[in-house]
């Protein structure tokens, strides 16, 4: 392949990909965002559901989780779905198959979709027992983490479910 064609589908690469991302912000930006709120609170119960089998004081109700002495409010950006919006970009951005695609986002999707209830749960225990380490977890290490994990997903998938061309 010469360099003027790997150029060209390095920018169309990218076109796509930051593309979906700003789909992405407009799309999480309006107010009263019915899935968006659906997701947030979903995530909010399970990850209470899961909290509640180790301390039956855990109550959620729409998006908050609360406990005896902590309470997380789950809110855009800290409800995890900016690592699967990189995730499925960059699924989608990639030159492949539509059946690789597909097999990628139907098993990357729900595996980092669990890790974000693993956080959650996480960052609630590190809150009740660890307070003073909670914003640093919170606003730093985990975000960067999370990322990781969807970059690490995503290079998985390239290596295993796309055509080696």
């Amino acid at each position: 392949m010469k360099n003027k064609e790997k150029i060209i589908k390095l920018i169309k690469f990218f076109a796509v990909y930051f593309g979906l991302i700003v789909l992405y912000y407009i799309f999480i930006s309006f107010e009263n965002n019915p899935l968006l709120e659906f997701y947030i609170n979903s995530t909010s119960y399970l990850s209470g559901l899961i909290l509640n089998i180790f301390d039956s004081s855990i109550n959620t109700n729409n998006q908050i989780i609360a406990g005896k002495t902590f309470n997380i409010i789950l809110s855009f950006g800290c409800e995890g779905s900016e690592p699967l919006a990189v995730f499925a970009a960059g699924i989608f951005a990639y030159p492949s198959d539509i059946k690789s695609k597909i097999i990628g986002l139907t098993i990357g999707l729900p595996l980092l979709y669990v890790l974000n209830i693993f956080r959650i749960i996480l960052l609630y225990v590190i809150g009740t027992t660890y307070h003073q380490l909670f914003d640093i977890f919170h606003t730093t290490l985990f975000p960067i983490i999370f990322i990781l994990f969807a970059l690490f997903f995503w290079i998985i998938w390239i290596q295993r479910f796309t055509s080696k061309k």
